[in-house]
């Protein structure tokens, strides 16, 4: 009995080493795999789109690229490994089952992320430990912290420790240089997962450090703006987006404004309140510019009235099978009500108390409104105010 009972166990217990052994090669293998990915990282340091694929879908890149896997027989590339010329010249050695880099795009096999995962946490881990922990710790240090860090981050996007190792190094190594490869980062992990908050907060904090280091940055708003134009574009229901352009509209200058850009998704997307929303802020900016000019009456007056043919014009339109445009004129409508709102704290003391006395339209406006919307009136005039209410309406009588 004793002896029939030991021999599974015996079996059991020589399963182990062979686990053990498995688990070893999975480690060794993670971190080759780790170590190709990090060259190709430092060799095209302009990498600027990044995807996960099937393994079939790379063999059709390794072959729409004129690259096929080089014959396996031979020794030198039993690891499936393949030489492919990196976009600026240079030879990059990796695995092309795994990897494929051309042009500044790089793939990465969907099969290989847990080996990837486990060896780019182990690295990361081990180095931002020593670095942190070190009184004066090496250049060395710092490099090895911002490389596996990076290579972790394109994987594991959300986690906020690897961001806040980089800030750490930043931090205490502020130089442009650096700056700029956070907003390469972020734009890079934002190409493939255009959600991720730790990736936009991250931003915000390094375009702050930019405008730390160097004062003027037009031109990085500017990019910045066209960067988040994209992302909206293709994903219009991303609120991350939204509520990061929201914030470094403060940043533009008053010739940057982006009235018409939102004009024109405003139009193609009938009903988005995102949309409506950012144009507040847009509004915000542009009569916080104009407040400031005691000049400017005449701006704020061409403004609103050019704001309210807007908003007619969305309240015009018939009515639809989904109430999209309902939606929209009641977006619209709220918008304008909001502005109005806004000019009475903007020019509190001056000819701008009652911003509408000459605006042309007012009765249209009223008239959509009772016929579109008569339950949301009471709602809008609470809003702005009786007597605001009043003043507005009541002179059409």
């Amino acid at each position: 009995m004793i002896e029939e009972s030991s021999s599974p166990g015996s079996a059991s217990s020589g399963a182990f080493p062979f686990s053990s052994t498995m688990a070893s090669v999975e480690c060794k293998r993670g971190l080759d795999l780790l170590a190709q990915l990090e060259q190709i990282l430092e060799e095209d340091d302009l990498i600027d789109e990044l995807g996960f694929v099937h393994p079939t879908q790379l063999a059709e890149l390794n072959a729409n690229s004129g690259f096929g896997l080089l014959d396996l027989s031979n020794e030198a590339q039993s690891a499936d490994r393949a030489m492919r010329e990196g976009t600026d010249g240079r030879s990059i050695l990796y695995d092309e089952t795994v990897f494929w880099n051309r042009d500044h795009k790089l793939a990465i096999s969907t099969t290989e992320l847990p080996l990837l995962v486990v060896a780019a946490k182990k690295l990361f881990f081990d180095s931002y430990k020593k670095y942190k922990f070190s009184k004066n710790p090496e250049h060395d240090l710092q490099d090895d912290v911002l490389r596996h860090s990076k290579s972790f981050l394109l994987i594991c996007s959300d986690n906020g420790t690897a961001w806040n190792s980089r800030k750490l190094v930043i931090s205490r190594n502020l130089c442009l240089s650096l700056v700029m490869d956070e907003l390469r980062l972020s734009a890079l992990i934002l190409s493939y997962s255009p959600k991720s908050e730790n990736s936009w907060s991250h931003r915000r904090w390094t375009i702050k450090q930019f405008h730390r280091a160097c004062g003027d940055f037009s031109d990085v708003v500017a990019k910045e703006s066209e960067l988040v134009k994209r992302i909206e574009e293709r994903t219009k229901m991303n609120y991350r987006a939204w509520n990061h352009h929201s914030w470094f509209v403060s940043y533009m200058t008053w010739r940057q404004n982006e009235f018409d850009w939102n004009h024109r998704l405003i139009q193609c997307y009938i009903g988005r309140e995102a949309l409506w929303v950012h144009r507040r802020f847009l509004s915000q900016f542009w009569l916080n510019h104009l407040s400031s000019d005691p000049h400017s009456i005449p701006d704020v007056a061409d403004f609103l009235q050019k704001e309210l043919e807007l908003i007619i014009s969305f309240l015009s339109s018939p009515e639809d099978e989904f109430d999209a445009n309902r939606t929209q004129g009641q977006l619209a409508a709220s918008y304008f009500f909001w502005v109005l709102k806004v000019l009475k704290y903007s020019f509190p003391n001056g000819p701008l108390v009652k911003p509408w006395r000459n605006l042309s339209g007012l009765g249209l406006f009223m008239e959509l409104l009772e016929s579109s919307s008569p339950r949301r009136i009471l709602l809008w005039r609470s809003f702005l105010g009786r007597q605001s209410w009043d003043e507005l309406f009541n002179s059409l009588d």
